[in-house]
């Protein structure tokens, strides 16, 4: 399954070498597995993956797993996918490992899509209840020109077709 997923996997041991990494997260490097295996994690910023101070960050969040301060924790941050800027999480979690200090496991998740999604819905969200808030405001007018005087004020789209007049907040 951890080779067949789309999304990455990497494992660390408490030097912050790569022990283990499935193929999407070679993919995102740009290098074969071997070539990163015993890799320090600053690869990743060397390679323009993600920048010096997610490196750092990563670097940190190890450090506070292998110290035993945290079990797990999650960093979301921009990273670079085919030349394509994108929001990641990075889930660390400890991971049993030789000797008394853990290593860690770290899912990277691509959340781009899904921001974009939400933002989308959001927008669409605000316009459906301005169009609510309008309809509601222009069945109070009494008047021709109430309704008139709102469009105005409110800065809302209106045509004039013949005797109907289309108003859209």
């Amino acid at each position: 399954i951890v080779e067949e997923t789309d999304e990455g996997l990497f494992v660390v041991d408490p030097t912050h070498s790569f022990v283990y990494l499935n193929e999407a997260v070679a993919t995102i490097v740009g290098e074969q597995r071997r070539g990163l295996l015993g890799c320090d994690l600053s690869v990743l910023s060397e390679r323009d993956v993600v920048s010096t101070a997610t490196a750092r960050e990563l670097r940190s969040g190890v450090e506070r797993i292998v110290d035993g301060e945290v079990r797990s924790l999650s960093i979301e941050r921009p990273v670079s996918l085919d030349g394509e800027e994108t929001a990641v999480v990075f889930d660390l979690r400890s991971l049993t490992g030789e000797g008394d200090r853990p290593h860690v496991v770290v899912f990277v998740r691509d959340v781009g899509s899904q921001r974009a999604a939400e933002e989308r819905l959001v927008a669409q969200s605000r316009r459906i209840e301005r169009l609510h808030e309008g309809s509601t405001a222009m069945i109070a007018c009494r008047s021709e020109r109430e309704v008139y005087d709102l469009a105005v004020a409110e800065n809302y789209l209106w045509h004039h077709f013949g005797d109907v007049l289309l108003i859209l907040p």
